[in-house]
């Protein structure tokens, strides 16, 4: 018979007067004139739950079938208030009309099959005739027929009202600013017990600071036993270990006395409780929570005690004495407690308190006891310090907070817990005024810098939740990200926070995303964000990553800047850079080849007079070929610095090749300046073009003769580096290079010279002393190779630049004389050239050149005119082509040529090719424009003798 049969035989045995048992409530109930209809159809799963529910302490509803008909306990029924007992068989969505959309919601998801669990919900309720702002714990599961249909829901539900409401937002605030197990160790630490916390198993997670302070060891995730032996006392463990088995097998309690050793050895009796925490859902053990007293004093006062027992039975005067012990104990116990102590009748009225009110308030005994409560509380806690007294009255433990006025009319913010015993109530009272300050000004701090991040444009703040993931930002993120602005505040997807990335962006993005979620720390990215009116924004998101106690990362904050106009305003900057840059360089070019072109079309003007002698035709001859050297210089030092030039890289010993160069840079630097070399001990191998390397040191050794006036010491020292230092805005590259530092004893660079030096045309010399490429071909050159110079002070003074240049393990290539001009000019042996060469007044000179050096030439001036010639039969003996031609470039030919006619040797001639530049010359032998008959006759052989 269940429990509301019961109640109904009873009933009908005794008056009728108003029922307060839940199970009469039921049986008197007229449930015909619901859809349930009379108790005795009800389903057996019905009744059987109905009677579970009303020997339950929990607050439990039963919402039967579609209409969710209500049936509930006691503890549901003191929730509900002044609505019960009407709400007994109503319709949920009616008898709690306030929330019928969220009932509507759980009975439909319910109904469906799902469960529904809410924690710390906020709600508006009607209980007692106002509307009441209340939160609970709510879990819905679904109950079903034998065939497995849901007909109706079980909801256990658990106020958390009283004080949670606004802890509820501080709790809120703060875990924005720090972790909760950090709120949690505080509280613990704060707490002069010792505080634990195990898994299922018995395996510690967590040890306030009372552990290490007793034991002197930090708290490590050890088990049950491996506690118990390190610091339970060896004839205590057995016991411990047996007490924690039997309350995992039983559930209950875990409760043992044992001894703990300390930090200095000596061993104290503890208290040990622990209470399981079983998961909501499944039932199970998932955590024990507990803590450790120290009753060691209790302990040596009950074995004192006992002893004197002993003694009692044989000296009964002894009785007295050992009573007046034990009450002395006592009293010593509430006269020490540092927390406001108080026992108080059901009608408010202080009877008992100890002298902590002295201590934290300034009262008296004599002026509390016999006074009201509310004497003492501001007046607008007077209706929850009356609730809280009348609750224990009820027979209800409570809690409550309020604000008592001190005596020296400050205040103090009390939490009180109190339990009833008897015809009073015992409660106990902590000083919580600090820490709601410290809430208070947390809360302030954060409104500030709310507040300043919203008085700066373009600046919002977002929040990333990993195990959510889910993203909340403010409304400055939503304008800037482009997003729909009724998504502030609200948690939306990743996908829906970067919807707008531009695409070339993406990658780089989840590669940063990525790495947040695996470290702790700073991350910062740029990217870019399309609007849908097709407009590009330039965003700084910066964020931090912060971890659980175990490391792993849990949430993310940052904040997003709009760097736009920043963006719009450093390429307008860099544009008219570029300008001025051009500007300059376009000047200086024209500077010096017209000071070439004047000798040249000089010396072409008196070669035509008449009746020139043979000396002085010779003279205005050389004139011409020097002058158009130093055309061909200058063009090079102006693609060495655009790191355009075509360059021979070979693998060559720098300390060998500024060893071997000593002797012209004796001759360079004159008898009045001191040339120093320290070679280092290293063969420092490099892989660059050894020619332009040789250049290099020149134009910085001329450099440094020119800035010490032709007298002084010039340091020339090469060393391994493990990295290139930070210079012009470029950060630090570690790495394998050898270093080349070239330090006078001149005046130094000016600071504010530092960053022109390398400027093509830059001198600080007079007009014709120099075209100030030098130091640009140095840097061209250093950055083709995959290197740097550096220019700067040295610490003794004068100037002092270093070339850096990537090293290598490989060994050097041997010189041969493939670039002597001084070696004789071989003939062409009456050899047949295919010369390809679009531009006429070339491709004369060429064939000219070539019919002199004893060649036979045909000339074509296209690369599909050069395939036709050489289909058509000619035995060519070689394939001379320019690179750039309209259609087929050089490069193209001779690869198609090597395909076709293996073996037939090519040679490539250019001014200049970006092709070349950037991939070489693809194995094909390259003369360099304007090149002279010797070297022209010199780069036919080097081909024909590759070929064979």
């Amino acid at each position: 018979m269940t429990v509301v049969d019961q109640e109904r035989q009873g009933a009908n045995q005794a008056d009728r007067e108003p029922p307060t048992d839940p199970a009469r409530w039921i049986a008197d109930h007229d449930w015909a004139a619901t859809p349930l209809g009379p108790m005795v159809h009800w389903p057996a799963a019905l009744r059987s739950l109905v009677d579970m529910m009303l020997r339950s302490p929990t607050p439990m509803v039963l919402l039967w079938g579609e209409d969710g008909i209500m049936l509930y306990n006691r503890p549901y029924a003191e929730f509900a208030g002044g609505r019960h007992p009407h709400l007994l068989g109503n319709k949920v969505r009616e008898g709690w009309p306030e929330v019928a959309d969220f009932n509507d919601h759980v009975m439909r998801t319910v109904l469906a099959g799902h469960v529904l669990s809410y924690r710390d919900q906020e709600l508006t309720l009607h209980r007692n005739g106002r509307p009441e702002q209340v939160w609970m714990n709510l879990d819905y599961s679904p109950i079903v027929d034998d065939a497995g249909r849901p007909v109706g829901v079980i909801c256990i539900l658990g106020e958390t009202t009283e004080g949670i409401a606004a802890d509820r937002k501080r709790r809120q605030v703060e875990e924005q600013v720090r972790a909760s197990e950090e709120r949690f160790r505080l509280m613990a630490d704060a707490v002069p017990q010792i505080v634990w916390i195990t898994d299922a198993e018995g395996r510690a997670e967590f040890f306030n600071r009372q552990w290490s302070n007793y034991t002197g060891e930090p708290y490590r995730p050890t088990t049950a036993a491996e506690i118990a032996a390190d610091h339970v006392h060896p004839d205590d463990r057995a016991e411990t270990m047996t007490a924690f088995d039997a309350a995992r097998a039983s559930g209950g309690t875990f409760l043992v006395e044992h001894r703990i050793r300390s930090a200095r050895g000596e061993y104290r009796w503890f208290l040990v409780r622990g209470e399981p925490y079983r998961d909501p859902l499944t039932g199970r053990i998932v955590r024990w929570f507990g803590a450790s007293v120290d009753i060691h004093d209790r302990r040596m006062a009950e074995a004192s005690l006992q002893e004197s027992e002993a003694l009692l039975r044989r000296f009964n005067d002894s009785l007295e004495r050992l009573v007046d012990e034990r009450t002395a104990e006592r009293d010593r116990m509430w006269e020490a407690s540092p927390d406001l102590l108080l026992v108080i009748d059901f009608d408010g009225v202080f009877r008992r308190v100890n002298p902590a009110w002295t201590t934290l308030l300034g009262y008296t005994a004599d002026e509390l006891v016999g006074h009201h409560a509310n004497e003492f509380v501001i007046e607008e806690d007077h209706r929850a310090t009356i609730d809280a007294y009348q609750a224990t009255a009820a027979g209800r433990p409570a809690q409550v907070e309020n604000s008592i006025r001190h005596k020296d009319g400050s205040l103090r913010r009390i939490s009180w817990v109190g339990v009833p015993a008897g015809e009073m109530t015992y409660a106990s009272g902590r000083d919580i005024t600090a820490e709601r300050a410290m809430a208070a000004k947390l809360r302030d701090e954060q409104d500030f810098a709310r507040l300043a991040l919203s008085a700066v444009g373009g600046v919002g703040v977002w929040t990333y939740d990993m195990a959510a993931d889910r993203y909340v930002c403010d409304a400055a993120i939503v304008a800037l990200y482009a997003l729909d602005p009724a998504q502030v505040g609200q948690a939306i997807t990743r996908e829906q926070f970067f919807a707008n990335v531009h695409p070339d962006d993406r990658a780089a993005l989840a590669q940063i995303l990525a790495e947040g979620r695996v470290r702790a720390g700073e991350l910062e990215i740029e990217y870019r964000l399309v609007h849908p009116d097709g407009s590009i924004r330039w965003v700084l998101s910066r964020g931090h990553t912060y971890v659980d106690a175990e490391g792993r990362p849990v949430r993310r904050t940052g904040i997003g800047v709009d760097l736009t106009s920043q963006r719009q305003v450093e390429e307008q900057l860099r544009q008219s850079q570029k300008m001025e840059a051009l500007g300059q360089l376009t000047g200086g070019i024209a500077h010096d080849f017209n000071n070439l072109l004047t000798v040249i079309r000089g010396s072409a003007e008196l070669l035509r007079r008449p009746d020139l002698s043979s000396e002085r035709r010779e003279r205005y001859a050389k004139a011409i070929a020097d002058t158009a050297d130093r055309a061909t210089k200058l063009t090079h030092q102006l693609l060495s610095f655009a790191r355009r030039q075509a360059l021979t890289p070979e693998v060559f010993d720098v300390a060998a090749s500024v060893r071997g160069i000593g002797d012209m840079l004796a001759t360079l630097t004159g008898s009045r300046i001191a040339i120093d070399l320290d070679l280092g001990d290293c063969p420092c191998h490099v892989n660059a073009d050894r020619t332009q390397f040789d250049t290099a040191i020149v134009n910085m050794t001329v450099n440094a003769r020119d800035a010490m006036e032709g007298e002084g010491r010039l340091s020339i020292a090469v060393r391994a580096a493990d990295h290139i230092p930070a210079v012009r805005a470029h950060p630090m590259i570690p790495g394998a290079f050898v270093a080349v530092t070239l330090t006078d004893t001149g005046p130094g660079i000016a600071a504010d010279r530092l960053d022109q030096i390398f400027e093509p045309f830059f001198t600080t010399k007079d007009v014709g002393h120099g075209t100030g490429l030098g130091l640009s071909q140095v840097f061209g050159f250093a950055k083709q190779s995959g290197g740097e110079v550096v220019a700067g002070n040295a610490p003794a003074g004068g100037a002092q630049i270093t070339l850096y240049l990537p090293l290598v393990e490989t060994a050097a290539t041997p010189r041969d004389a493939r670039g002597d001009p001084t070696a004789p000019i071989p003939s062409g042996d009456d050899l047949y050239v295919l010369v390809v060469e679009d531009n006429l007044e070339v491709g004369e000179f060429a064939i000219q050149a070539l019919a002199e050096l004893g060649y036979r030439t045909r000339w074509v001036v296209s690369g599909r005119e050069a395939l036709a010639e050489l289909a058509a039969g000619e035995a060519v003996d070689l394939v001379f082509t320019d690179v750039v031609m309209p259609g087929m470039s050089g490069i193209e030919l001779g690869r198609e040529i090597a395909r076709l006619y293996p073996g037939l040797p090519v040679v490539l001639t250019s001014g200049y090719s970006d092709a070349i530049v950037h991939s070489g010359a693809s194995g094909f032998p390259l003369l360099q424009k304007p090149y002279s008959i010797g070297g022209l006759a010199r780069i036919l052989q080097q081909g024909i003798r590759s070929s064979a």
